[in-house]
């Protein structure tokens, strides 16, 4: 009797995690591929590759020196579609950092280009863009 509870309690076992595990959907992934290998011909190195939470934009960058005595390094990024596979937004900013921050929008902040006031961190920002409607504002 208890071998028995046991073998179907591992039946039962196997078949819920099995009911549990998240399918991919092959376009995103197909258009994934694409994009890394892209981005893997453009940055030529290591690069960072983040979705927005729709999953239906990536945001690629890499950060690099380009110069020796400067302590914040470049920032190269792209913004690509995921449903098509292409690229719909570049920029480079010196000492910069690129981020999601809303479904659609990204927030691009500068270490070295900043206003007078450097206490205040929401200087640093240059500007946000809304990948969807491609509209850059403060």
């Amino acid at each position: 009797m208890i071998k028995k509870i046991m073998f179907i309690s591992i039946v039962l076992l196997t078949i819920s995690c099995h009911c549990s595990k998240k399918t991919v959907d092959t376009g995103i992934t197909t258009s994934l591929s694409t994009i890394e290998g892209k981005a893997s011909q453009k940055y030529k190195g290591k690069y960072n590759l983040k979705l927005n939470s729709k999953e239906d934009f990536a945001l690629v960058y890499q950060a690099r020196k380009t110069r020796k005595n400067n302590p914040f390094p470049t920032i190269f990024f792209s913004v690509y579609n995921v449903n098509t596979g292409e690229n719909i937004y570049n920029d480079v900013i010196p000492g910069g950092q690129v981020q999601w921050i809303d479904d659609y929008v990204i927030e691009i902040k500068s270490f070295i280009r900043r206003p007078k006031n450097i206490h205040n961190k929401n200087n640093l920002v240059l500007y946000k863009l809304n990948v969807k409607t491609h509209n850059r504002f403060k």
